[in-house]
């Protein structure tokens, strides 16, 4: 419960903080392409890196 709390923290931080870059710029169409792009990578990759390390970690245990 800890994990998921702290999870959300962090995503709410950072998509913050990406929106106020977003916004502060005069090329708002690349930099919101570009972090939309960071965004949905790291949720493609994210899923399975923890299932990796959770793999591994259950075989070190």
């Amino acid at each position: 419960m800890a994990f998921l709390s702290v999870n959300t923290l962090c995503n709410i931080i950072v998509f913050t903080c990406a929106m106020m870059i977003t916004d502060s710029t005069p090329a708002r169409g690349t930099v919101n392409g570009i972090v939309i792009y960071g965004a949905s990578t790291m949720r493609a990759i994210g899923p399975a890196a923890c299932g990796a390390v959770y793999r591994w970690a259950l075989g070190e245990g």
